[in-house]
């Protein structure tokens, strides 16, 4: 019974989180027009880890507002660090480019058992991507994958944040339920996440 209220609170909360991260980056730059940074819809008492390696600990604008917004609802927030000296009870250490995608190789008993996990982390320059395809996709495929695979098998709600970059721009106001069509590195990277937090089920 439980475990069913506690499934029950986090599927209620879900949509509320992808809600408020939206509402939250958005305070970013249009909180003075809109007072958008007045809008908490989440349900309290909730853990939320945020996957933030190539942000430092969340020293990265999505990571630091997702901390700061969640924090503010209540929830007991954690956010990874790639950087030694950074490591605390609330910065786990974590280090994308050295995990696998198979369930085997990705953290354990490292990582907080927490409700939901939002996959923020990501090598995101196109230039980037396109240079060093592979260590790229360590992190923003392998990694990420491995991190989910993990997390999911503890009982974790998975939020992946993607990219308009699986598509290719050629149609404007794509729907969520068109199939990807990359036209980069990073779009195909992307792309190949969503397919992998997908395959997790519900």
């Amino acid at each position: 019974p439980g475990s069913s209220r506690t499934e029950s609170r986090v599927k209620r909360a879900l949509p509320l989180a992808v809600m408020t991260a939206v509402l939250a980056l958005g305070a970013v730059f249009l909180a003075p027009a809109c007072g958008g940074s007045d809008y908490t819809p989440c349900e309290s008492d909730l853990d939320c880890l945020i996957i933030c390696e190539c942000a430092l600990g969340g020293d990265g604008m999505i990571g630091a507002v997702l901390v700061t917004r969640f924090a503010a609802q209540g929830w007991s927030v954690y956010a990874t660090t790639r950087r030694r000296d950074r490591v605390d009870e609330t910065h786990p250490y974590l280090d994308l480019s050295a995990l696998g995608a198979s369930l085997g190789a990705a953290p354990g008993d490292d990582l907080p058992k927490v409700d939901v996990v939002v996959l923020a982390a990501a090598v995101a320059g196109i230039g980037d991507c396109e240079e060093n395809a592979d260590a790229s996709r360590q992190i923003n495929v392998d990694g990420t994958l491995g991190v989910a695979k993990a997390m999911a098998a503890r009982g974790a709600f998975v939020l992946l944040l993607s990219s308009d970059k699986v598509f290719d721009g050629a149609v404007p106001l794509r729907s969520r339920h068109d199939a990807p069509c990359p036209a980069c590195a990073y779009g195909r990277q992307k792309a190949d996440a969503e397919a992998g937090v997908l395959a997790l089920g519900q």
